[in-house]
């Protein structure tokens, strides 16, 4: 699988100090396979000053903006603006606690009608505060070199977004989605009423092996106004219970989701009559029969990447095989029945012949 990208655009600044700049990744890969709906993919970005960088503390004083004028991620597939879905209206809603959820610990949340942002703080404190950002209108697609494929998903930063670290979360979804998981089927399941059915996931970020030279140069670039310093990933799985999966990387914790907690989070860009996860979990579903993996790596360089490969097993019950049995169950089971009484009296006939009684 191509690699997906990330950097940082700006322009030379030479009026403000560089500022190094940490950022915390999340990919949530919704993966459903009993349902056969298509896949879906969350990014979260949250960028802030990089913990070691001078004179950081906490939050600081510094206003990403002024570093910052964009931050650009590369598909390695086609993407059009109707497939980003920003999920800022979802985390923020007063009726949801998905963005506790989220982040593992109980929040607070601060918000306006008039700012397109939300200020959040976490009552635990295993969590920096941060500025969750609305980005609907802040997002547009760019087209690649000719000789490239995919897109870019490129999103502006405001200059009126305040101080602090910044939070942005958007879903993408469509048919590249649904190929980063490969299905592999064993070559006698045509032939077995249940079989194992394969998946696997080879996700790759910032990967270099894998990137499209106008995408890497851009990982690589140096900037006056700002650097990437470290990236910390959380990568999450969302299978059905029932799904063997194996990885080589340690896991951080798997759990059940909890019921009635992701049914609006999940319901972004989908609507019931479309899809087939909604057809069968129903419009007030709870999402208890899906599992959440969770891997997590730090420290990571920008131009080192983070890959994550996972194998999925599937158990499948074959029902197109099985229909096929009881159809040739019932066609011999008939034409036993209309060749039994011919069969029997040429039988006998042959033994009158043979014997003469």
């Amino acid at each position: 699988m191509k690699s997906f990208g990330f950097w940082l655009e700006s322009e030379d600044k030479p009026d403000i100090g560089p500022l190094s700049i940490d950022v915390l990744l999340n990919f949530n890969l919704w993966c459903e396979p009993s349902s056969g709906a298509g896949r879906d993919l969350d990014f979260g970005f949250k960028l802030s000053k990089a913990v070691d960088s001078e004179g950081a503390g906490g939050h600081g004083s510094y206003s990403l903006p002024k570093h910052v004028d964009a931050f650009v991620l590369y598909c390695p597939f086609s993407l059009d603006k109707k497939q980003v879905f920003d999920l800022y209206d979802v985390l923020i809603s007063s009726q949801s606690r998905v963005l506790g959820a989220v982040f593992n610990e109980k929040c607070k949340v601060t918000s306006t009608d008039s700012n397109p942002y939300t200020s959040v703080e976490f009552l635990g404190g295993s969590n920096d505060s941060f500025t969750l950002c609305k980005i609907a209108n802040s997002i547009s697609i760019e087209d690649t070199p000719d000789d490239v494929p995919g897109c870019f998903v490129r999103i502006a930063l405001p200059d009126n977004l305040p101080d602090g670290a910044l939070y942005f979360r958007f879903r993408i979804k469509g048919p590249g989605v649904s190929s980063l998981v490969q299905k592999y089927d064993s070559k006698d399941s045509p032939f077995n009423s249940a079989f194992s059915r394969v998946e696997i996931v080879d996700f790759r970020f910032n990967d270099y092996r894998t990137l499209p030279d106008c995408a890497n140069n851009h990982v690589e670039a140096k900037h006056s106004s700002c650097s990437l310093n470290t990236m910390q990933a959380h990568f999450l799985l969302m299978a059905d219970s029932g799904v063997d999966v194996d990885s080589g990387v340690t896991l951080k914790e798997k759990r059940l989701l909890e019921g009635g907690l992701w049914d609006d989070y999940l319901k972004v860009g989908h609507s019931a009559s479309e899809s087939k996860r909604f057809g069968r979990l129903g419009a007030d579903s709870d999402f208890s029969n899906l599992v959440a993996w969770h891997w997590k790596k730090g420290d990571l360089a920008p131009v080192d990447g983070y890959r994550m490969y996972l194998k999925l097993r599937i158990h499948v019950c074959n029902f197109k095989t099985i229909v096929k049995y009881l159809v040739y169950l019932f066609g011999i089971t008939v034409l036993f029945d209309v060749l039994e009484k011919p069969v029997i009296d040429f039988l006998l006939s042959m033994l009158h012949i043979v014997f003469r009684f």
